[in-house]
């Protein structure tokens, strides 16, 4: 398949190479070049690369928990406006 660069740099990726790769709007990618040829794949994301290289200082909250605990106190602040007074 052929496509024509644009004055900006831009390429136009071909309908079926695009579907085939399952290239959706502002997916990015990566190009290298081996001799003459280049190459395009998909491009890894930022955030992804560094996945796992800063340890948090405390675990992680369970966030059930923590939901939990805060419909409880919800629960309780209502109950505690709607009993009549005396």
């Amino acid at each position: 398949m052929e496509t024509t660069v644009t004055r900006k740099g831009q390429v136009t990726i071909p309908r079926t190479p695009r579907t085939a790769s399952g290239l959706k709007p502002r997916d990015r990618r990566h190009v290298a070049l081996y001799g003459d040829r280049d190459i395009p794949r998909r491009a890894d994301a930022a955030i992804l690369a560094g996945y796992g290289s800063v340890t948090p200082p405390q675990p992680p909250e369970d966030l059930r928990r923590v939901r939990e605990e805060v419909e409880r106190a919800i629960a309780a602040e209502v109950a505690a406006e709607t009993v009549p007074s005396q």
